[in-house]
């Protein structure tokens, strides 16, 4: 194991991650097992340095917990200094100082999200792992959420013009680029040339010691994701004004348990819906799993692949999603399962695997298929092979 690997992310993962933390997790574990890993970031919340047998050099240059505010003086620092907002917000220029000290003592540089992109010298070679095509995200946020805010979409266009400007450099810059396949149709056609690789962003299995019947559960509902990012509050706000009172009508026991981090705003916001249970972070998902009847994926916003339904999927979890959530599954089993945009459907989906345990159990099968077609294993091995051959 003599290769270098450095590798750059926003923030290490801690015990209380979600999304695509877990990803990031999981390549840290693989790198640093088959190389020499450095992992510089900008935030740390006092993570593992250790993941499974591998080990790590971690750097961290700032000692913030997470990215500036949004504000006027930010946003207007942004434009004059010509960096997307987001962008801005995560700038530091430690970060660019150390990355240029350091890089050329690695065999191998890796740029885990596009936040940090700025911080890569002109020239040299490196590897982009992409979470999203996030000016896609952005792009279906203007039309479906401020058709009728002018100046708020005026706003939004310029900051989706910014970013795909910013990403399309670094996807050309890039000497390969890791994107799920949705990601990639998005950025074929917008016209950029990238050296894709597919690749997938699953979940953390949830090993199920009660694997209960149909009849040993209650009648829950669980939704995972944190509400601080606004595709997950956006689905969130959808299913419960327009999905979960049909539900509630036809069966009165069930629950509707809200998984991941919650901002106080969010906790006044569904505080006191019938029905509904604000968990926040828990420690194990195995407890919530084992006694529950759905796992839900409501998402309207946004490109890529949702970590939630490989989650939901390796617990063997029925699912009901919108289209946008099952993007990146094949078709062969998409057509096997419970998907739709409208409320009438979604609800009626989800009452009929409440109260119908033969329903249940084939999306069961359905969930099991996709667990065993995509594996951690297969996209772990196949990304390092993908930097260990060049």
């Amino acid at each position: 194991m003599n290769e270098k690997t450095l590798f750059i992310t926003p923030k290490f993962p801690s015990a209380n991650m979600s999304g695509g933390l877990i990803k990031t997790k999981r390549l840290i574990e693989k790198l640093s097992m088959e190389s020499k890993l450095t992992v510089l970031c900008l935030y740390d919340e006092g993570g593992e340095t250790q993941f499974g047998q591998g080990e790590i050099r971690k750097i961290i240059v700032t000692n913030r917990s997470g990215p500036r505010s949004i504000s006027f003086l930010s946003f207007l620092e942004s434009i004059l200094k010509r960096r997307p907002l987001a962008i801005q917000r995560n700038y530091f220029p430690q970060l660019v100082n150390k990355v240029a000290d350091i890089y050329k003592e690695y065999d191998h540089i890796i740029l885990d999200h596009h936040l940090l992109g700025y911080s890569i010298p002109d020239y040299s070679k490196f590897y982009y792992h992409s979470h999203n095509a996030e000016f896609k995200i952005l792009e279906t946020y203007i039309s479906q959420c401020l058709s009728f805010n002018l100046l708020k979409k005026t706003v939004a266009y310029f900051e989706r013009y910014r970013l795909f400007a910013y990403e399309e450099r670094l996807i050309n810059r890039a000497y390969k680029v890791f994107a799920a396949p949705p990601d990639i149709e998005v950025f074929k056609n917008s016209g950029m040339d990238g050296r894709f690789v597919e690749t997938y962003h699953l979940g953390d299995p949830v090993e199920l010691d009660r694997d209960l019947l149909f009849n040993q559960r209650n009648p829950n509902i669980v939704v995972l994701g944190s509400c601080s990012w606004f595709p997950n509050l956006d689905g969130l706000e959808w299913f419960v004004s327009d999905v979960w009172p049909r539900v509630r009508r036809s069966v009165p026991a069930s629950t509707l348990l809200i998984v991941g981090q919650q901002p106080s705003s969010i906790v006044a916001r569904f505080s006191g819906i019938e029905g509904v249970e604000l968990l926040g972070y828990v420690d194990s998902l195995e407890s919530i799993f084992s006694e529950s009847r759905a796992g839900i994926v409501p998402i309207r916003i946004g490109a890529g692949m949702k970590v939630k339904l490989f989650t939901y999927a390796g617990a063997r979890l029925p699912i009901v999603s919108t289209e946008h959530g099952v993007e990146g599954v094949s078709k062969e089993i998409v057509d096997q399962m419970a998907v739709t945009d409208d409320a009438k459907t979604f609800a009626e989906y989800l009452i009929r695997i409440l109260g119908d345990g033969q329903f249940w159990n084939e999306l069961r099968c359905v969930s099991q298929k996709i667990s065993e077609k995509y594996t951690w294993e297969k996209v772990l091995a196949k990304f390092w092979n993908e930097i260990s051959e060049n």
